[in-house]
């Protein structure tokens, strides 16, 4: 048919969409980790380091991250193109400004059901107009916003026009730091990013119709492993169990010790103390607790059950996961041992393997989403035995001093590590620094 790309010629042009839609979420949700730490920040001295840490990291997103996505957008586009798709390209777009185009890109109309390739291949021009707008304006200009001084343009940087910290403040800054602009500019981008995510699901799932399923089964498997993240893994998944869920952990012992000092009657599971590691997460998982907790009581034991589901991914399913990627185990909290996990050891005693690593983190986002559904039900049935105003004021105070870490907060870190993980890349990365 006259405008459609052949099955032959659509493989690689459905591999690039695939490996773009794989790289651009991860970046979305990468931008949903940094605007929680934006949220925690003030002006003043002592969040002074956290602030240029922030801008460096929403550097890396544009600058390394989401740079990716946009070059595989336009080889996909590029492709299609030069074997025989037709689609209506949309002019208006490259004479709007930044923030002109962002608006129509919200505000356009797109048929909700997309089903020939014409509709689909649009599907990828908005999504790379969103991407292009996301790394060319609100991402730079969060960072002006944030440091004081805009970042450069990926085209700058790669030209040699421009110096490549973003982080770094010059002497006499153009733009003063204000910290509500920052936040509005990377909630703009956020909102562009899951347009893109939209745009690039709905572009794979309708380019595949037109191809054989084993292809298509085939691709999925091939951009699993190669889909370009930009992170460095085994360090992170170490900072999030040995520092940011090892504060939830702390906090949720003390939570539970506090209630039975104040006359709290728990009925705690002492089975669970004598389960090891796989057999416990195979009894959290499997446990019926009432669907609509209303007692103290109840509420307690789903924060006791919160508790045993973080010390079973903190202790034994991202240590594992760890040790499958760098072939050495790292210690658990409370080991007197070398706390540098990306370090392989000369003489690994296991084997590097990524399956394996795999298993493991979605064995402990699977405990990471169930230890979130008990604490925010218990944190409701409590709070229905205080007066709502105290309740608001307890929200505000720990909106502003929970620890998080600096590392992604630990539910979406777990989802957003299990992309990289998939990623079959040479091992030698994870001996980097924290990013």
């Amino acid at each position: 048919m006259a405008g459609q790309v052949s099955e032959n010629d659509l493989g690689i042009v459905l591999l690039q969409a695939m490996l773009a839609a794989k790289n651009i979420r991860p970046q979305r949700d990468r931008l949903l980790h940094l605007r929680r730490r934006l949220e925690q920040l003030s002006l003043g001295e002592d969040h002074a380091d956290r602030i240029k840490e922030l801008g460096g990291d929403l550097f890396n997103v544009y600058f390394i991250g989401i740079e990716y996505g946009a070059r595989v957008l336009a080889t996909c586009l590029k492709l299609a193109v030069q074997r025989g798709a037709r689609f209506a390209v949309n002019l208006a777009f490259t004479a709007m400004s930044d923030e002109q185009l962002h608006d129509a890109l919200v505000a356009q109309r797109l048929p909700a059901r997309p089903t020939t390739q014409a509709e689909a291949f649009s599907r990828v021009e908005m999504t790379l107009n969103a991407v292009k707008v996301i790394q060319d304006h609100h991402i730079p200009r969060c960072i002006e916003h944030l440091v004081g001084e805009r970042p450069p343009t990926v085209f700058a940087i790669y030209s040699g026009q421009a110096k490549t910290d973003s982080s770094d403040k010059a002497p006499a800054a153009a733009t003063a730091v204000d910290l509500d602009k920052a936040r509005d500019y990377l909630d703009r981008a956020i909102t562009l990013a899951d347009l893109a995510v939209k745009h690039i699901d709905l572009a794979v799932v309708v380019i595949s119709r037109f191809m054989d399923p084993k292809k298509v089964a085939s691709h999925a498997e091939y951009t699993d492993k190669r889909a370009y993240i930009s992170e460095k893994l085994a360090r992170d998944l170490f900072d999030v169990y040995y520092i940011g869920i090892e504060y939830g952990a702390r906090t949720l012992l003390t939570c539970l010790k506090l209630a039975a000092e104040g006359g709290a009657r728990l009925a705690v599971n002492f089975a669970f103390a004598a389960m090891p590691e796989e057999q416990l997460h195979d009894a959290l998982v499997a446990q019926r607790l009432p669907a609509r907790p209303t007692t103290q009581t109840e509420a307690f034991s789903r924060i006791e059950v919160t508790l045993h589901a973080v010390k079973v991914l903190q202790d034994h399913h991202v240590p594992c996961c760890i040790e499958h990627l760098v072939g050495q185990r790292p210690p658990i909290v409370g080991e007197r041992r070398k706390t540098d996990p990306s370090d392989k050891a000369q003489d690994a005693a296991t084997a590097v393997d990524l399956d394996k690593a795999r298993d493991y983190l979605d064995r402990a986002i699977t405990l990471a989403d169930l230890a979130v559904k008990h604490i925010d039900l218990a944190v409701a049935v409590i709070s229905r035995f205080l007066d709502p105003k105290e309740v608001a004021s307890l929200s505000h105070f720990t909106d502003e001093t929970a620890y998080i870490s600096e590392v992604p907060g630990t539910t979406y870190s777990l989802c957003y590590y299990y992309y990289i993980c998939r990623v079959s890349i040479d091992l030698s990365i994870f001996a980097g620094s924290v990013s």
